[in-house]
């Protein structure tokens, strides 16, 4: 069988999903998607270095969730982290506040962390931002919009 992959080049309907594109920063050509349905707007933004945290300049604001790329803590991003496709924990959030997530999943996690490092993480940040649903995405678990 033959496999052809088409780039999007304006926002795509099907099966009454709109789905647009944007790019992410991170090397090569590496998107993340907007979909929405039924008045929610979810934001696809694995591999993403949020920088500067204006993604809601081009990819707009209104999202009922962000799924955002957060690899690093602050630490190890000014160590080690720039200009590598990644963002921190509050790179991520600061950027998806700035999208208007009404819920932030956080993913991307670096792989040698342990389970409980992750615990604790997840809880400093909760703590930090008592005002939105956030969490670190989990294998297997499924999320309400």
């Amino acid at each position: 069988s033959k496999i052809y992959y088409h780039s999007l080049q304006t926002p795509l309907d099907i099966n009454g999903f709109t789905i647009a594109y944007h790019p992410n920063a991170h090397e090569g050509n590496c998107y993340g998607y907007a979909v929405s349905r039924y008045n929610k707007k979810i934001a696809i933004m694995t591999d993403h270095e949020a920088r500067k945290t204006d993604s809601h300049l081009v990819w707009g604001t209104g999202y009922d969730l962000v799924i955002h790329d957060a690899h690093y803590t602050d630490d190890e991003y000014r160590v080690a982290g720039r200009g590598l496709g990644h963002s921190c924990f509050t790179q991520a959030i600061a950027n998806a506040r700035n999208m208007g997530a009404k819920q932030i999943l956080l993913t991307h996690h670096a792989p040698l962390r342990t389970d409980q490092e992750m615990l604790e993480i997840e809880e400093r940040l909760q703590r930090a931002h008592p005002d939105i649903t956030l969490a670190l995405a989990r294998e297997q678990v499924a999320y309400t919009v």
